[in-house]
């Protein structure tokens, strides 16, 4: 293997822009573009009382691991709380959100694997952006912060 084999394959969140665009700061370390054929790897950041919108994935299971701080993920309006060092498996087609919900910044390493045949197809959106505020933390989705497991979201943009 030489120098230039790995220097492709290393990275810095330094090297990569961050996604804002569905909540948090999303950084996709590696996937197709990077030359990853079977997956994706990331980080996600939260700032406290930030959401990273509901989706699925097709194509995808998903595995979420706390690094630091603490989070609650939505699965089909299940909440389930992680703190730091936990760990959770999402299926594919399972619709699911992280949030922060503590007064510190919370950071989450993603592993995506199976990859959908398009982009476009692998990232299904069923979430409405909007604004957080007390009573909802995105438009549409209901939730008392601090409820746990078994708290059911009450609408969705899709079915």
């Amino acid at each position: 293997m030489t120098t230039e084999d790995l220097t492709a394959r290393q990275k810095s969140l330094d090297d990569v822009p961050a996604r804002t665009h569905r909540g948090g700061s999303m950084r996709l370390l590696f996937g197709p573009a990077s030359g990853c054929a079977d997956g994706l790897f990331g980080v996600l950041d939260l700032g406290p009382g930030e959401v990273f919108r509901e989706h699925y994935h097709p194509f995808s299971e998903e595995c979420l691991f706390v690094v630091s701080g603490s989070v609650v993920v939505g699965l089909d309006g299940d909440y389930t709380p992680l703190d730091t060092g936990g760990a959770i498996r999402i299926p594919r087609h399972v619709r699911h959100r992280v949030l922060n919900e503590s007064a510190a910044p919370a950071r989450v390493v993603f592993g995506l694997y199976g990859i959908a045949p398009s982009p476009e197809l692998g990232h299904v959106e069923t979430e409405v952006a909007g604004v957080v505020n007390s009573e909802t933390d995105t438009v549409g989705m209901e939730r008392t912060p601090g409820d746990g497991p078994g708290h059911k979201g009450t609408g969705y943009a899709q079915d």
